[in-house]
Order: structure tokens, then C-alpha cells, then sequence
């Protein structure tokens, strides 16, 4: 499994690189899985990077470090730029399983 996020608290100083890699840690502790993740730490405006979705960089680097085939990947996100960031990965399917309204908490 595979992981990508955006954390533009680190470029705002709001967390640092080790309280973010500790979240994910923390996440792959709680859900009992090995996860690889890439994120983008830069922050928010226009994207200055190739790595801020819906740009495919991170996916890229996921493709040519795995040897993945992208049409076999299977991509599950949540929030608007996410097909775009699927369809510039060439990969085959989007899931947007979590509604913008329920997101964040954890009793709907």
C-alpha cells in the first residue's frame, strides 16, 4: 500500500518534518499496515512544485520506484483534485469514498 498527502504545515511552521513523519508512523501503528508515503510539504497557493496534487509528480516517483503498471493502480482519494491527479497518473480508477460534509469526523 501506498500513501500520498499534502502537508503544507510545514511550509506555514505549524508542524515540522518530524511531527509529520511521526503522524504517519503513528497511522500505520494504529492501522496494523505497512504503508509507504510521500507527501508534499509545501504550502498553499498556486502549485510552485511538482509534487502538490493534482500535479503526478509524487505519483511518478511511486510508478518508477515500484515498477508499477499505473493502469493495474488503483487510486483512492477524497477531495477535488484528486481525478485530476489520477488521470495524470494514468491511473484507472478513482474512489471518492469520504463526503467533503462527514470528513474529520469520526462518529459519521
Amino acid at each position: 500500500m501506498l500513501g500520498l498527502s499534502w502537508q503544507p504545515q510545514i511550509a506555514e511552521e505549524v508542524l515540522t518534518v518530524e511531527q509529520v513523519d511521526a503522524g504517519f508512523v503513528r497511522m500505520q501503528e494504529l492501522l496494523g499496515v505497512k504503508i509507504d508515503v510521500l507527501y508534499c510539504p509545501h504550502g498553499g497557493g498556486p502549485p510552485v512544485c511538482w509534487c502538490r496534487k493534482p500535479l503526478p509528480g509524487l505519483g511518478v516517483v511511486f510508478i518508477q520506484k515500484y515498477r508499477l503498471d499505473p493502469s493495474s493502480c488503483i487510486y483512492v482519494g477524497a477531495d477535488p483534485q484528486d481525478p485530476g491527479f489520477a488521470d495524470g497518473s494514468v491511473f484507472s480508477t478513482v474512489t471518492r469514498p469520504i463526503s467533503s460534509q462527514v470528513r474529520g469526523d469520526p462518529t459519521r
